[in-house]
């Protein structure tokens, strides 16, 4: 993190490359989710698109939205703190998933659970 509070975000949107943003300097998860729709050219709306990191247990993930609701209402999130508690890097980057794909992970892991 620089000295103004910048750190680099690393992500992946479903069915692409891991990408980072430099230098994001923002509080909300809406600036992030604005940043990544403007850099990836995504034609959905920003505020369509979900994003999650992954916890310590092998295949959980949280929403980063739940992180949010879950403070104070005078706190925001820390970018910088959240890279580190949740590792965020190249190899294991925030996931973007863009809408309808939440839904069809989950029936796809229900049929496969199922067999």
């Amino acid at each position: 993190m620089d000295a103004d509070g910048a750190v680099d975000i690393w992500y992946q949107v479903e069915g692409r490359s891991q990408a980072f943003i430099r230098g994001f300097t923002g509080q909300y998860i809406d600036e992030l989710l604005g940043e990544i729709k403007d850099k990836e050219e995504l034609s959905n709306a920003a505020s369509t698109l979900q994003l999650f990191v992954k916890q310590q247990e092998p295949d959980k993930e949280i929403s980063l939205r739940k992180l949010e609701d879950d403070l104070d209402d005078d706190k925001t999130l820390n970018f910088s703190e959240l890279i580190t508690a949740y590792n965020i890097g190249r190899k294991n980057p925030i996931m973007v998933r863009l809408p309808g794909m939440l839904l069809h992970c989950c029936y796809f892991i229900y049929c496969w659970r199922c067999q």
